[in-house]
């Protein structure tokens, strides 16, 4: 009843169109150039393999095994049923005004059908006589080159005041009525998606053989002719050739930017994948699928920009400028520079319809799988009433759709179409994206969803699955939800201040207390045999995956579980679990306190025990048994000492780790905790660490000289407790105590020496 594609052409040519779009030919190439030239494609391909290649293919697997849409796809896991909810809402909320700039195409397209393109001269009545620089227009291929300052070119002229009618602002009071003649472009867009979608993928799978191969014949045309003009090599030179900058390779804005162009460009998490794949027969190679259309959309990226940097390259040329004085990004180089450089060419006409043609289909086929994602949704939802109704509900929808678009196509229409843009195809989607893993990886389960897929494409070797287990579980999580490094949060003065710190912070009172008396009590040197397994294969990987949480997301133990919200829980526990601590720790550092001040005397108060609180009766010079008071009231000594305590750290850490990391190196050779991991002081503290650190070192470094400090301070406490038992007469076990008593009860030692 769902029906199947007609044959395996059909589905592959809709997940190109789908994942082919205008995307691939406005944003990759400036993308490119921006960063690094050709050593953009490095991080660029890392992060296909990475991240956008495992998520297209959790996605065709999903639709395919399930033959349902984004929404219904969740019965498996009705607890995130919402993620599918939200796939469809994005697409929605997409639909609306990618047509819009669909429109835009087709009214540049209509625009172009005459003998001279109308942004080629100031002389029209849009222009601005007094800003539109003529020289800059009407460039001759027989004379000098005029340059000109403070000028507007006609073209942009043309898009902005002639094409948007462009407001000021967003404001109500600049909206004003719809333009004229972008609705007119908007209902010829939302006309040809219609009948293209008027019997579903029967209808939209034949289109496709046109729309989605069109757009290469036109963009081999443009590369052949654009190669052919003068200052063609120096457009391919800033876009990969001998101007890429390996240097950008250590800017994590550059890794940041490849990863959210694969992620958009692949058209992932949109639930648009799901839908299509859902027509797929149960044995498709779903497998090979996703690789194909990831290539594909790889490569068509890379080609599209020798395309418009040939074409710009010989713009640059006959302005005299730089290539990276006339490149724009996004609209500014589809409707401003791209068109400047076609009109510079003999017979701008044709060249200007080829490439608005272009657009245009390229537009044409992620638009019918985005309206495709929303009607199979609702198909889906109501089976019996509507799937015999589809043309019906395309009709509804299109017409809804295109109503909530007139707002796009306003005076202040291009306003609206970057604040649609920016809020539903950007942290939203990656949010849906990061919970797509999470439902299907963790909830369901990884082991059972590849069970599934062997279902479909036969059994595979377990280092196969290695791969994709690493990228569905840690690794494409973790690049979706990293952010910039964040100045404003901070960072470590130095490497010294962030090792000190950990070291202060993992060494700590159990080394001195805790460990001599474990080893004794566990088989002395026999003791350190499970120590060092245990610190390798339980210790130090726990250490370093918090350390490289903390130092990879810059941010603390509670926010760093974006990549995986409904284990924010656990950010929280460690957060409460470390204010009880940090509640009781200090009332030990309180203890140190109060027997340090009274040690300032020349005898020690705890000699003998001819003093008023000690108990004669009972009271042996081999061992004493408290300090404390009557119970129930509180220790005036104790109160004051903890007071201390607290003044001290608050002062400490009054500028943060700019103060604590001094304090931290002043106190290098004191002697605290162990490990601490899991309470989140390690996220905390790393998370000011430059994203380029050496975590690894760092966590290799700690864990290690945490060992070696717990084995010295065991030489330095049983020497004087041996001297201990010596001087009682008693053996060395007798006389040893764990935990506080350790230094507390056992001080008696000092006074022997």
């Amino acid at each position: 009843d769902r029906g199947n594609w007609d044959n395996k052409a059909d589905y592959l040519l809709s997940c190109i169109g789908y994942a082919v779009g205008l995307g691939n030919v406005w944003r990759f190439p400036y993308l490119a150039f921006e960063n690094g030239g050709g050593a953009f494609l490095i991080p660029y391909v890392i992060m296909l393999v990475f991240a956008g290649l495992p998520i297209f293919f959790m996605e065709v697997a999903l639709g395919q095994f399930s033959s349902l849409g984004p929404t219904a796809v969740w019965k498996f896991n009705p607890i995130f049923k919402g993620v599918g909810i939200c796939m469809v809402i994005l697409s929605s909320y997409v639909g609306i005004y990618y047509n819009v700039i669909i429109a835009y195409t087709v009214f540049y397209f209509f625009s172009s059908l005459t003998s001279n393109l109308p942004w080629e001269s100031c002389d029209n009545w849009w222009n601005n006589q007094t800003s539109c620089s003529k020289d800059f227009a009407n460039l001759t291929y027989n004379s000098a080159v005029q340059t000109y300052s403070n000028g507007v070119s006609p073209t942009e002229e043309y898009w902005k005041q002639y094409a948007l009618h462009q407001a000021p602002g967003i404001d109500t009071a600049y909206t004003g009525s719809p333009n004229v003649n972008l609705t007119l472009s908007l209902i010829v867009a939302w006309i040809v998606v219609f009948y293209s979608l008027i019997r579903g993928i029967k209808s939209s799978g034949k289109v496709v053989y046109f729309t989605a191969l069109f757009p290469y014949v036109v963009l081999l045309i443009l590369l052949i002719r654009g190669a052919t003009l003068e200052g063609a090599y120096d457009g391919v030179q800033y876009y990969i050739g001998s101007q890429s900058n390996l240097e950008k390779l250590k800017d994590a804005n550059v890794w940041k930017a490849a990863a959210t162009q694969i992620f958009f460009s692949l058209s992932a998490a949109w639930g648009g994948l799901i839908a299509l794949s859902s027509y797929n027969k149960f044995k498709n190679n779903c497998f090979y699928d996703a690789i194909i259309v990831c290539s594909v959309n790889c490569c068509t990226s890379l080609f599209a920009g020798f395309a418009i940097f040939t074409v710009l390259g010989h713009m640059a040329f006959k302005l005299g400028k730089p290539v990276n004085e006339v490149v724009q990004s996004s609209f500014g180089l589809a409707f401003v520079v791209y068109p400047e450089a076609i009109a510079k060419l003999p017979i701008s006409p044709l060249w200007a319809i080829l490439f608005f043609l272009m657009l245009f289909t390229l537009g044409l086929d992620s638009q019918f799988t985005i309206l495709e994602t929303v009607s199979t949704a609702i198909i889906d939802t109501f089976p019996r009433q509507l799937r015999n109704r589809r043309w019906q509900l395309m009709l509804i929808l299109s017409i809804i759709m295109f109503l909530l678009g007139l707002v796009c196509v306003t005076d202040a229409g291009i306003y609206w179409v970057d604040l649609i843009d920016h809020y539903a195809a950007g942290w939203g989607l990656l949010f849906v994206a990061v919970m797509e893993l999470f439902g299907v990886s963790y909830i369901y389960g990884g082991n059972r969803f590849i069970e599934d897929i062997e279902m479909m494409i036969g059994k595979k070797n377990w280092w196969f699955w290695f791969y994709w287990r690493a990228c569905w579980f840690f690794i494409s999580p973790l690049l979706l939800i990293k952010k910039d490094e964040n100045q404003d949060r901070g960072n470590w003065d130095n490497k010294a201040d962030y090792l000190l710190s950990c070291i202060g912070y993992a060494v700590g009172l159990g080394n001195v207390w805790r460990f001599p008396y474990l080893a004794f009590e566990n088989g002395g040197g026999a003791f350190l045999i499970p120590y060092i397994i245990m610190l390798v294969f339980a210790g130090l990987p726990i250490f370093f995956m918090e350390v490289a949480l903390g130092q990879f997301s810059s941010l603390g133990p509670t926010a760093v579980w974006k990549f995986n919200p409904i284990f924010k829980g656990v950010g929280i526990c460690m957060v409460v679990l470390s204010a009880f601590v940090g509640i009781y720790y200090n009332v030990i550092i309180a203890y140190t306190v109060f027997y340090f001040f009274s040690s300032l005397t020349s005898n020690l108060p705890w000699e003998s025990c001819n003093n008023w609180w000690n108990n004669q009766t009972t009271c042996s010079l081999s061992f004493r048994k408290s300090s404390y008071m009557v119970n129930g009231q509180v220790n005036s000594h104790l109160a004051l000492s903890l007071m201390v305590a607290w003044i001290v750290v608050f002062y400490s850490l009054i500028k943060g780790i700019k103060s604590s990391g001094k304090v931290w190196k002043a106190a290098a050779t004191q002697i605290f905790f162990s490990l601490s991991a899991a309470w989140g002081g390690l996220i905390a503290l790393s998370s000011y660490n430059k994203f380029k650190n050496n975590c690894f070192y760092d966590a290799v470094l700690v864990t290690s000289v945490n060992c070696a400090t717990s084995l010295f301070a065991g030489f330095a406490i049983f020497t004087v407790v041996g001297h201990m038992a010596h001087r009682l007469g008693r053996p060395v076990d007798e006389v040893v105590k764990s935990g506080i008593a350790m230094y507390l009860y056992c001080h008696r030692c000092l006074i022997l020496l």
